[in-house]
C-alpha cells in the first residue's frame, strides 16, 4: 500500500537540458501532456507488489540453453534496500568495493587475477520498493563454473570471511570522492541525476550534501552493512550459456541446478 500511495500521490515531473527556454518547453508541455492522471494508473497500481511476497530462497544456479555459446553470460544477485532507507550510503560504498569500479573485488579476481572476463561489475538498480543487487559479465564457456564459484566467494567474502580492510575502505573513499565531478559532465548525464532527485523526492541539497554524507562514512558503518544486507546464502544466479558444457560442472558446486527457456517460464 506504501508503494500504491507513493505512484497516486505523485506529480507528473519535466526535466530537461539543452538549449531550450523555460517558456518553450512549458508550452510544449502544455501542448503535448494533459494535467490529468491517466486512468490506467490506478489499475496499474492496485496490483500486488510481488516484491511484497517474496520468500528468499537459498542460492540456485539457472541456466538458460545457448547451443554453441564460446562465453556464458552471468548475473548474479538478490533483492536488498529501498532507496530511502538509512543505510543507503553505507551499502552503495559495498557495492562500490565488491563490483563497482575498475578496481573492485569482482573485477580485479575474474579479470585482472584470473583472466576469464574482460570485465565483471555489480550495481544496485535502486528503487522505492525494495532494489535489485546484482553482479554482471561474460566469461569463457570452460570457466563457467570457476568464475561463478569466484563470484560467490568474493560475496560471501565481504560479507563474513573477508571484510572491508582499512586500506579498501581510504582508496574507495577517495574514489568514490574524486568520481562525483565525472557524473555531471554530459546533459544526459546531469538529467539522469536529476532524474533520481524526482524520482525519489530527494532535498534540491542532496548533492550539495553528498560530499559530507561519503566523508562521515566509516568503516565499521560499512562493515556492519555489508554484513546486515549482502546475504550470501540467498543468492540467484542465472546464466545464458552452452547447457551441455557448463550444467556438468556447476552441478558440482553444490548449489540447485535448474534449466529455464529464454523467456524464463516454467513449466
Amino acid at each position: 500500500d506504501q508503494y500504491k500511495n507513493v505512484i497516486l500521490n505523485s506529480t507528473r515531473t519535466f526535466i530537461a537540458t539543452g538549449d531550450v527556454s523555460k517558456n518553450a518547453l512549458i508550452e510544449k508541455i502544455d501542448e503535448l501532456f494533459s494535467p490529468s492522471v491517466d486512468e490506467s494508473l490506478d489499475k496499474r497500481s492496485g496490483n500486488a507488489n510481488p516484491l511484497n511476497n517474496k520468500k528468499e530462497g537459498s542460492t540456485a544456479i539457472f541456466i538458460v540453453d545457448r547451443p554453441g555459446s564460446a562465453q556464458s553470460v552471468i548475473r548474479a544477485g538478490q533483492i536488498t534496500l529501498d532507496r530511502l532507507h538509512e543505510d543507503y550510503y553505507s551499502l552503495a560504498f559495498v557495492n562500490y568495493v565488491l563490483g563497482g569500479d575498475y578496481s573492485s573485488r569482482l573485477n580485479l579476481n575474474l579479470r585482472q587475477d584470473k583472466g576469464y572476463s574482460y570485465g565483471f561489475y555489480s550495481s544496485i538498480d535502486w528503487s522505492m520498493a525494495p532494489s535489485l543487487w546484482s553482479a554482471r559479465g561474460s566469461v569463457q564457456t570452460e570457466v563457467t563454473a570457476e568464475a561463478t564459484k569466484e563470484i560467490l566467494g568474493e560475496i560471501e567474502g565481504i560479507a563474513n570471511s573477508n571484510p572491508i580492510s582499512s586500506e579498501e575502505f581510504g582508496k574507495a573513499k577517495e574514489g568514490l570522492l574524486k568520481g562525483l565531478p565525472s557524473q555531471f559532465e554530459s546533459n544526459s548525464q546531469i538529467i539522469n541525476q536529476l532524474v533520481n532527485m524526482a524520482a525519489f523526492n530527494l532535498n534540491i541539497d542532496f548533492f550539495k550534501n553528498l560530499t559530507c554524507e561519503l566523508e562521515n562514512l566509516t568503516l565499521e558503518q560499512v562493515q556492519i552493512s555489508a554484513k546486515k544486507h549482502i546475504t550470501s546464502e540467498h543468492i540467484t544466479v542465472v546464466i545464458a550459456g552452452d547447457r551441455e558444457v557448463i550444467e556438468p560442472s556447476l552441478s558440482q558446486l553444490g548449489y540447485p541446478v535448474s534449466v529455464v527457456p529464454p523467456d524464463g517460464s516454467f513449466e
